[in-house]
């Protein structure tokens, strides 16, 4: 791996496309704004499901990673179960948040709830979960 030149980063953004103004950003610049952006991305829901796909992180890893990332913003409950696939035998983690182990990460699918009672009572159909905090309840 080659070390990277003092004036590397700046020739990268000193690149314009041929024809660019000269107060234009180039498009490495914007690209690079962009991948920012997503990081700080905006959800308009008040309750939210997430899934996470054939995850093996224990329950418990990905319960502390989710409130370490999201009970700072006001999330007040996480719930956390394993839900079995018995056509493949692999297994699947609906939780709140994204997650990641030393050897993966994973990415959720992620949904606006519009009952927050049903999808309690599917997550917690097979007895295999943990929550923390204060269940939302219905008016």
């Amino acid at each position: 791996m080659s070390k990277q030149q003092p004036n590397e980063k700046r020739c990268v953004r000193s690149l314009k496309p041929a024809g660019a103004a000269e107060n234009k950003p180039t498009e490495a610049v914007v690209k690079k704004t962009i991948k920012a952006e997503v990081k700080d991305f905006r959800i308009d829901a008040k309750n939210l499901f997430l899934t996470y796909p054939q995850c093996d992180i224990y329950k418990v890893i990905a319960l502390k990673q989710v409130k370490g990332a999201l009970f700072n913003r006001g999330v007040k409950y996480i719930l956390v179960c394993k839900e079995d696939h018995h056509e493949n035998d692999e297994r699947k983690l609906p939780k709140y948040w994204g997650i990641s182990s030393r050897r993966k990460k994973y990415h959720g699918h992620y949904e606006k709830v519009d009952s927050s009672v049903n999808v309690m009572k599917y997550v917690k159909k097979d007895g295999d979960w943990i929550e923390e905090g204060t269940a939302p309840v219905e008016k």
